[in-house]
């Protein structure tokens, strides 16, 4: 008997380490996924957008995982997925975040979920609901009391107008929203803002470089390259060398360019990113053929034609994804609006049926009244005058 309570007590004891140790095992996973989630794996999309998708894949693959923490989860698959220029996938993802957001309470997570989609609009190049969701982010930004929490994603916010302004205003108001964008992120003191102030930068400098102030373009590309090297980003330094190379082209500079441009091919070769490689295969070209270098011009040219190919069968693909979404929103709108005049009609109905109740009911009495009277003075005509 005392045997089998020392051995129930063992047992017990047993049962009960290994479940301790189970938990602060699991407590510790949780909490290196939650540590991944929020700081880790945002450092490495502009690095390696594959490999964080596939760190994504393992852990939305678990059953433990709160809504807020998904959420995130998908604004990651997302980002990961724009940073391959892979946007059918991207607004999968940001959808899904989209979805989740009524149950959650965490009003700064909406607000990403909410920029996340106007950036998106903008990379499919929606501009009008890239800019309602701008507004309508920046408008949540501006109720939000921890002002501090705000800067990386507000700075993100003024960047995506900087460039659809570019895009469809002028350099010269783009450049304001960059410079803007660029301070925010700035006060954000995050590591993540990094990646986006080289993106600033680059950008800036193609401005300056468009208005033909050359010094000022190199100076933005610099500091875009020095930005892109701190955020251990291959595909923003390609980026950068590659405009600093352009500047090298037109001051005629083709060696240097060459040079530069070759510098940005080998940081472009571990990066799904077409655009990148396509626009450095066409700048070799050009140079080459300017030294009369036809081999040479010839190879980087079958390599452009090559991957230009590839990138306008994907313009097809985004332009009918695009249309899609627009009469997916035309059809929300009518939906929205037919929706609308419907509960104004009943409204309507329903005032016209009280209104109508009203006058009969008033009608009614009105009709009491008169016939009291009748009978009143009917009354009054049947009473004789006493004439003593």
């Amino acid at each position: 008997m005392i045997y089998n309570k020392c051995r129930f007590l063992s047992l017990f004891t047993k049962f009960i380490l290994v479940s301790v140790l189970s938990f602060h095992g699991l407590h510790a996973q949780n909490k290196k996924q939650k540590l991944d989630i929020d700081k880790n794996i945002p450092a490495e999309i502009y690095k390696n957008p594959d490999e964080v998708i596939k760190k994504l894949v393992k852990i939305n693959d678990q059953n433990n995982i709160e809504n807020d923490y998904r959420i995130k989860i998908y604004l990651l698959f997302s980002a990961a997925y724009s940073a391959k220029r892979d946007y059918e996938n991207s607004l999968e993802y940001v959808n899904k975040a989209n979805q989740l957001t009524k149950d959650s309470k965490d009003e700064l997570l909406k607000i990403s979920v909410v920029s996340r989609t106007g950036i998106l609009y903008h990379q499919l190049k929606i501009y009008d609901m890239a800019l309602q969701y701008l507004d309508l982010g920046e408008q949540m930004m501006t109720n939000y009391p921890v002002k501090d929490s705000i800067h990386l994603l507000l700075g993100k916010s003024y960047l995506v107008r900087g460039f659809i302004y570019k895009d469809k205003l002028s350099c010269n108001i783009a450049i304001d929203f960059f410079e803007k964008g660029t301070e925010e992120l700035k006060r954000s003191k995050s590591k993540l803002a990094l990646g986006p102030i080289s993106i600033s930068k680059y950008n800036e400098a193609n401005c300056y470089l468009i208005m033909l102030k050359d010094t000022l373009a190199m100076q933005n590309f610099k500091e875009s390259l020095h930005y892109a090297k701190i955020a251990n980003a291959p595909s923003l330094q390609a980026f950068a060398l590659k405009g600093m190379a352009k500047i090298h082209t037109y001051q005629q500079n083709f060696n240097e360019s060459i040079s530069t441009l070759m510098k940005a091919l080998s940081l472009s070769t571990n990066t799904d990113d077409l655009v990148l490689k396509n626009e450095i295969y066409s700048d070799l070209s050009e140079n080459y053929l300017a030294i009369n270098n036809w081999d040479k011009y010839r190879f980087y040219n079958s390599k452009y034609e090559e991957i230009n190919s590839i990138l306008k069968n994907n313009e097809r693909k985004s332009i009918s994804q695009s249309l899609t979404m627009k009469e997916q929103n035309l059809t929300n709108n009518l939906e929205k609006t037919t929706q609308k005049f419907y509960f104004i009609y009943v409204f309507i109905i329903v005032l016209m049926g009280i209104l109508t109740f009203i006058f009969l009911v008033s009608l009614k009495k009105s009709k009491e009244k008169s016939q009291k009277l009748k009978r009143r003075i009917k009354k009054l005509q049947n009473v004789k005058p006493n004439l003593n």
